[in-house]
């Protein structure tokens, strides 16, 4: 648990709430504490009537109950209260997902803005909330197709970031990884020690009615250091950093959502670099399976193939770029 969210010290009042403020560097003042009934609970004290931008920005998420109510003559506080015990370590993410969102802003009522646009933002969380933690080779899977995604809103302008973020279907579980323009690409991670052979994990992933099919290969490495390598969390942040709207942003992270991601502490680790990237066009005599050629009775497989028998397929990423 976070040491700056243990509410353990904290005693269950009679009535009302006892609180204790957190050592934050933040323009307002910030408390958590305990309701009567020993729920956990998260103050945020603003000056000034903040009613009706309460009023226009609130939503509501299942688990948390949300209340303005008046502190003295120019103070008000929202109060943001945990129902269920089990859901703690969450909860604590979250007030750390608004402080971070609010510790610059000095107009009470962005603040309040900015205090639901995070909400909402766990309330995509919270409702497609997995019950494991992702495995290494789903962590790799999802930073290589982030990787991709973050590369061609890099060489888009923002009018077609809305067009990019549907491309991305990986996460929907469809044939492939992306579509666009009448184009599919399939994405794979490889680590290191892995540079001899790629994994294809059905017979549908090399198969496409597309008018092109791609598939592109990142080879990750790890490593430390801050200035060449980045963690999931940290990669899903830089991307956040690019988009510029509420709506993209909500998107991007039902997407995420789906692909079973939420920014827990287990994924600020390992941090990982790109040391190699190539992409392929699977044309008529590429190897694979598919439908067509698999022997009669078999219904499902999956298979290896050789990277240095593909090499004569290799193309520039250039090429998709100016897809």
């Amino acid at each position: 648990m976070n040491e700056l969210f243990n509410w353990d010290g904290i005693a269950v009042p009679q009535s009302n709430f006892n609180v204790r403020k957190l050592a934050v560097k933040c323009h307002h003042d910030l408390f958590i504490g305990k309701n009567e009934f020993g729920k956990k609970l998260f103050v945020i004290c603003l000056k000034g009537d903040q009613a009706s931008a309460f009023k226009k920005y609130r939503v509501t998420i299942s688990g948390l109950d949300i209340d303005l109510r008046q502190d003295d003559d120019d103070k008000q506080n929202i109060i943001i209260t945990l129902d269920k015990q089990t859901d703690e370590d969450i909860f604590s993410l979250l007030i750390n997902s608004i402080i971070f969102s609010i510790n610059t802003n000095l107009d009470s009522s962005k603040v309040v803005y900015n205090v639901f646009k995070s909400i909402n933002r766990w309330k995509l969380f919270l409702a497609n909330r997995k019950t494991h933690i992702l495995t290494s080779s789903q962590i790799r899977g999802l930073y290589a197709e982030l990787s991709f995604l973050k590369a061609l809103l890099s060489k888009v302008g923002i009018e077609d970031y809305l067009n990019i973020l549907d491309s991305w279907k990986g996460p929907e579980k469809t044939q492939h990884d992306f579509i666009f323009n009448n184009i599919a690409v399939e994405i794979k991670s490889l680590n290191g020690d892995e540079r001899s052979t790629v994994r294809i994990s059905s017979e549908d992933q090399l198969e496409s009615n597309y008018k092109k099919l791609y598939l592109k290969i990142y080879v990750l490495g790890e490593s430390e250091d801050e200035k060449t390598s980045l963690s999931l969390n940290q990669l899903v942040e830089s991307i956040v950093s690019l988009l510029d709207s509420y709506e993209l942003e909500n998107i991007f992270y039902s997407k995420i959502c789906l692909a079973g991601y939420l920014p827990l502490e287990e994924y600020s680790k390992p941090k990982f670099f790109i040391t190699n990237e190539k992409t392929f066009s699977v044309i008529d005599d590429f190897p694979r399976l598919t439908k067509n050629n698999l022997p009669f009775g078999i219904v499902r497989t999956n298979y290896e193939i050789l990277l240095s028998e593909i090499s004569r397929f290799e193309i520039t990423n250039d090429i998709i770029w100016s897809s």
